[in-house]
């Protein structure tokens, strides 16, 4: 998985499908090799999909 996935890509994506790619990417993070260019960039990419997924998931308000 040598694709960095963009926040113009990410933003257009559903909360579920944003969900179901941050498993995949951390699947694949834990499959290459630490410090590698690959785990970098599945690095970048499991970063804007948290970034968006905390922006997007609902949270607990106080009363």
């Amino acid at each position: 998985m040598a694709l960095t996935y963009t926040l113009l890509y990410l933003q257009t994506r559903s909360l579920s499908e944003l969900y179901v790619l941050r498993g995949a990417l951390q699947k694949a993070l834990a499959a290459c090799p630490q410090g590698s260019i690959e785990s970098a960039e599945i690095l970048q990419s499991l970063d804007h999909v948290r970034w968006l997924l905390a922006l997007r998931a609902p949270g607990f308000r106080p009363r």
